[in-house]
């Protein structure tokens, strides 16, 4: 299989064949005049290729081609050796001839993807022949070896924050349509596209004005500022939050407070808190009030002040007003000149009475008093808080030890001598007083010093009429004094 076209350049090349019976060269007698190839069927005869042309190529090759004859295998009488020409046996015994001979040749090729030859694309390796004529005009049979090589292709997957350099570009966002060509081991293109998904970070500004500290993702922060917070989002990305924050002064209205006022008395609240500006707004137990200034009623005071900035202060105020306290000095009476007097104040405190020289005791509520003259005792009790009431009793002082009678009275409810009774002056007992119309009957009768008839019998007023007066009583001394006198009822 030599495709003998193929070895020399020159045009119209000459090919000389040499027949001889062994491989491995030897001298010409093998094949020159005299030469026998015999015809006998099983001896191998070898063919050698000598060429030249007009070029100046010429040379000689080693056995190519090995032949057997098969019985038709010609040789003539005189046993000199057989030379084709034009397919056809010539016989001679004078060197060489030229002879038409069928060529053959081979092609190795590798490609990337497809290979045209002769004509024909071929897309996978193979081994094909293509046939010709020869510059002699013979069959000139060329065999194709062809490896195809194939492109490769592959995908990268990639994920990145914010942007992602790949075989020298930058991308900023996610694509799939980027592709990167180079060669693979095969000699072929090989290409790989970029899946990529562009993750971004995170950042946020966040504003706040407050009137006062805050907490920001678990720390306090006191004082206005810049707070950065750094992180890592859920897509691995870096991130930051900026706080920028704005502390703003509330009102200071200082602690809640516990007060307390005496009963009948007021207290001014504002006078409690520090001033200031902004708007006040006063409640007691959660109503608004108006009049914090004269606050008499036990509960909870609230203020809330705002300022101009929004910011609130609260302060309370839990009030009480304590129970009332009483003084009672007794009743006015009428007492002997130098003679002691019993006073009967009563209350809930401590007991003071002023005009302490004609007391024996200034500090209980029923001391002895001893006058010459009309005087006014004013007793004050005070409690443990220092709230205090007071009472006066009036004590005329008369001569005695005796009693006296009014000779007239107006029961009429004007609140002026509606009541007829004897004044006891120096009595320690009054045995009876009794009150008898002009018929003899008894009207009214009581055996108690400062007690007295109102003008009524059964509930009904009486008209203007006289009536008579029996007493009878003792003084401190044990003497009786007994006394009747005419009483005159006037409306």
């Amino acid at each position: 299989n030599y495709d003998v076209s193929g070895l020399c350049n020159g045009t119209n090349p000459i090919y000389v064949i040499f027949v001889r019976t062994n491989s491995n060269g030897g001298s010409n007698s093998n094949w020159s005049v005299g030469g026998n190839l015999g015809n006998t069927p099983s001896t191998p005869r070898y063919l050698q290729i000598t060429f030249n042309g007009n070029s100046g190529c010429s040379g000689s090759t080693a056995p190519v081609k090995s032949y057997v004859a098969a019985g038709n295998w010609a040789s003539n009488s005189n046993g000199n050796f057989v030379y084709w020409s034009n397919n056809t046996p010539t016989y001679g015994n004078n060197g060489c001839s030229v002879l038409g001979i069928e060529t053959f040749g081979d092609t190795t090729a590798v490609a990337c993807s497809s290979f045209t030859w002769y004509g024909q694309t071929y897309t996978s390796s193979t081994t094909a022949t293509y046939v010709t004529t020869n510059a002699l005009g013979y069959d000139s049979t060329v065999t194709l070896h062809l490896t195809i090589n194939q492109p490769s292709s592959s995908d990268t997957i990639a994920t990145a924050c914010d942007s992602l350099q790949w075989h020298g570009t930058t991308y900023t966002s996610s694509t799939n349509a980027a592709v990167y060509t180079t060669v693979n081991a095969a000699g072929c293109d090989s290409t790989v596209r970029l899946n990529l998904n562009i993750s971004y970070g995170t950042f946020n500004l966040i504003d706040s004005s407050s009137c006062g500290p805050i907490t920001w993702q678990g720390v306090n922060y006191p004082n206005s500022g810049t707070y950065i917070l750094s992180y890592t989002n859920s897509n691995g990305c870096f991130s930051a939050d900026t706080l920028r924050l704005d502390i703003q002064t509330k009102p200071a209205l200082g602690p809640d407070q516990l007060e307390s006022i005496c009963f009948g008395d007021s207290i001014n609240l504002t006078a409690l808190v520090p001033s200031g500006s902004g708007t006040d707004a006063w409640q007691l137990n959660q109503a608004p009030i108006t009049a914090p200034a004269q606050a008499d009623e036990t509960g909870t005071y609230q203020l809330i002040r705002t300022n101009s900035a929004g910011c609130t202060d609260t302060v309370k105020i839990v009030l009480t007003v304590l129970p009332e306290i009483r003084a009672n000095a007794g009743l006015d009476g009428i007492s002997a000149q130098n003679t002691p007097y019993q006073l009967n104040g009563s209350g809930n405190g401590v007991p003071s009475w002023n005009q302490s020289i004609y007391l024996n005791y200034a500090n209980i509520f029923n001391p002895l008093a001893t006058i010459n003259q009309s005087t006014t005792f004013i007793l004050t009790v005070t409690n443990s808080e220092g709230c205090v009431d007071v009472d006066s009793v009036k004590i005329e002082a008369m001569k005695g030890p005796d009693v006296y009678i009014p000779s007239a009275f107006t029961p009429n409810g004007d609140g002026k001598n509606d009541i007829i009774k004897p004044f006891c002056v120096g009595i320690s007992k009054l045995e009876y007083f009794r009150i008898y119309n002009r018929l003899g009957n008894c009207v009214y009768e009581t055996n108690m010093i400062g007690s007295g008839w109102n003008g009524t019998i059964k509930g009904k007023k009486q008209d203007p009429q006289n009536f008579i007066i029996i007493l009878k009583a003792f003084t401190q001394e044990g003497k009786t004094i007994f006394k009747k006198q005419n009483l005159l009822l006037l409306q």
